[in-house]
């Protein structure tokens, strides 16, 4: 197993939140060394309350035709891979399914965003409603982690990067360790992975996500397949958090990271 520098969560100005074109992304990434890229621009689905299902599926078109024209420009100096981050696939299965099978992805975050259609970042983390909502996220969580369509899951405790922002702190180890475990027990079963983001190093959370707990009991577990990803919007965070997650890993008792190619991950050294 060879080493590699990866990142496998970014954003390109296809996703409605990044005004960064993937041109500036690539030479960007190519400065800093960094082997392989995977553009995970997001694809929402919906509960269908607000009469649609699910984006419009030119946003897969137009991240596809961006990394196409890409992989051109920067052949032999960069892998650029094709992925998505898509939120809340366990709604639609057979949509998904439809839509997985007609693209050429390489990896698919199946991330929790929404409760109900409202982004968690609308979420109300006062001390009255938050159980409410952890629960809420957790539940949602778990249905996605059993019948959802991935290959790894997105910032596993998300609910604290915006309990920070209402100056809150919701560690969901705290209270909720048995539906974590439940969580990851499903995970690992499928044979899917989780990722670590490190966004949350750059936010007001100050800590990884999920946090070094939930990976810890990942590994106890028995969890092998893990990615790590910057959920870069702008080139200027594109392979942030690398060699702190690497160090992290090795740490905890993890002997290689994940890269995904075509739905299959492939395994490097650390």
């Amino acid at each position: 197993m060879e080493s590699i520098r990866i990142d496998s969560h970014v954003h390109t100005c296809v996703s409605p939140d990044s005004e960064t074109p993937l041109e500036k992304i690539c030479e960007k990434s190519y400065e800093r060394g960094i082997n392989s890229i995977i553009i995970t621009n997001h694809f929402e689905y919906y509960t269908s309350n607000n009469g649609k299902l699910s984006m419009e599926i030119s946003f897969i078109d137009n991240s596809l035709k961006e990394i196409d024209d890409c992989r051109e420009k920067f052949n032999g100096k960069l892998e650029i891979l094709f992925g998505m981050e898509m939120g809340q696939v366990h709604y639609w299965p057979e949509y998904v399914k439809k839509i997985v099978e007609s693209y050429p992805f390489d990896y698919i975050i199946g991330s929790i965003h929404k409760i109900e259609d409202i982004d968690l970042k609308y979420g109300d983390y006062s001390k009255e409603n938050i159980e409410k909502q952890n629960i809420q996220y957790l539940s949602l969580l778990y249905d996605m982690a059993k019948k959802g369509e991935y290959d790894c899951i997105g910032h596993l405790d998300l609910v604290k990067r915006y309990a920070a922002k209402q100056h809150k702190k919701n560690n969901l180890m705290d209270r909720y360790e048995n539906n974590v475990r439940d969580i990851l027990n499903v995970v690992i079963e499928r044979g899917k992975g989780i990722e670590i983001n490190t966004s949350g190093l750059r936010q007001l959370t100050g800590e990884f996500m999920p946090s070094i707990e939930i990976i810890r009991l990942y590994k106890k577990l028995g969890g092998e397949i893990i990615t790590i990803g910057s959920d870069s919007h702008t080139q200027d965070d594109v392979g942030a958090g690398f060699d702190e997650s690497v160090n992290l890993l090795k740490e905890i008792g993890f002997k290689k990271i994940t890269l995904y190619r075509r739905r299959k991950p492939y395994f490097y050294a650390i």
